[in-house]
């Protein structure tokens, strides 16, 4: 699987909550990107506050906009893994399937 495959059925099982009272909140979304920030070691490339604020956790992915390595962004997708985890909001994507 790709990334932007893995991406792709994360945001799509998010989008698919957005009816339900399982529906994740714009401030969770921020404290999701946040954690992925701290947890992938991403200051240095998400540095601007007003930017990562105003994006959705997948525009983080946009390897033209921001400079991330394969390796980078499947460690961020395992970080987007664990942090929906803790929401109760498990997509069908296993890491270890990811080039």
């Amino acid at each position: 699987m790709k990334i932007q495959e893995a991406v792709d059925l994360i945001v799509d099982t998010i989008v698919e909550l957005e009816e339900t009272d399982e529906a994740l909140t714009w401030e969770d979304e921020c404290i999701i990107k946040k954690n992925i920030v701290i947890n992938c070691e991403l200051e240095s490339i998400f540095s601007n506050e007003e930017i990562l604020e105003n994006i959705y956790t997948y525009e983080m992915f946009d390897t033209n906009q921001f400079k991330l390595t394969t390796s980078k962004q499947t460690e961020m997708i395992s970080a987007w893994l664990t942090e929906l985890d803790d929401y109760g909001i498990n997509p069908d994507v296993s890491i270890e399937h990811i080039s």
